[in-house]
């Protein structure tokens, strides 16, 4: 079943969500073999987009562990992590150091030149305006969105498609007032225990 998973299109993107998550808290040593003890894989054409898509529905549920984040670079990309060779952790730590300067210059220019964009975030406090635009300009950077809307049109490929989603659900958690999330969170816990 291994063998058949590497060779589905569909690989690559299951690997680099799981990096992804991973990077945000989640534990994919007790996610994925919940997702594969499921069942019902024998006969299935695309392999890796199903598990894939049982990854999403499991991680929607439930939000990572804060704690256990190793962190997104530029809101996207996992960090590289396990790194021994100091000349490529230099490298990466440079990297990651240009890519954050460009998007603290994306976010400020976005809030200052008021990108088109901006009032439909909502009306939200200092902070979560930062982190909102902070998380939209980091997506449009990288996928290359120029249009009027935030986020532009739903994808049709599969990777910006992730991105263009966990980029929507960070809008929708910060434009979320304190008690509908407080709300949301008791919900979540009471779903797990039944």
């Amino acid at each position: 079943m291994v063998d058949e998973l590497v060779e589905t299109e569909s690989f690559g993107i299951l690997t680099t969500e799981l990096r992804r998550l991973e990077a945000a808290g989640h534990d994919i040593e007790q996610l994925l073999p919940r997702v594969v003890q499921a069942g019902n894989l024998e006969g299935v054409d695309d392999l890796g987009s199903l598990l894939r898509y049982r990854i999403q529905k499991i991680t929607s549920t439930y939000p990572p562990s804060p704690r256990c984040a190793t962190g997104l670079i530029a809101e996207l990309v996992p960090r590289a992590t396990g790194i021994a060779d100091p000349a490529m952790r230099t490298a990466l730590d440079e990297r990651e150091h240009l890519m954050g300067e460009r998007l603290a210059a994306l976010t400020q220019a976005a809030i200052e030149q008021h990108a088109p964009w901006l009032p439909i975030l909502g009306d939200l406090d200092h902070e979560n305006l930062q982190q909102t635009v902070r998380a939209v300009a980091a997506y449009r950077d990288w996928w290359g969105i120029t249009s009027t809307s935030a986020l532009g049109p739903v994808p049709a490929d599969d990777a910006q498609r992730l991105d263009y989603e966990r980029t929507r659900d960070t809008l929708t958690r910060l434009n979320q007032a304190p008690d509908d999330n407080t709300r949301e969170i008791a919900q979540r816990r009471d779903e797990r225990r039944i």
